[in-house]
């Protein structure tokens, strides 16, 4: 038997990622006030501009 006990949404599971609370204590914190979602900051590699990939030694 399988039993779904707990479930979280959205921003339900930041307390237990690090980097999110020394963000929330930063002057600018994450940024997110003109952002169209929360989570619109985080990027993947490959989605960076040209120029910020770019330096030597990185691909």
């Amino acid at each position: 038997r399988i039993f779904h006990t707990y479930s979280t949404y959205a921003r339900g599971l930041e307390d237990f990622l690090g980097t999110y609370r020394f963000l929330d204590v930063l002057p600018k914190g994450r940024d997110e006030g003109d952002l169209p979602w929360t989570m619109a900051w985080l990027q993947r590699r490959d989605q960076y501009g040209a120029d910020l990939v770019s330096i030597e030694g990185i691909e």
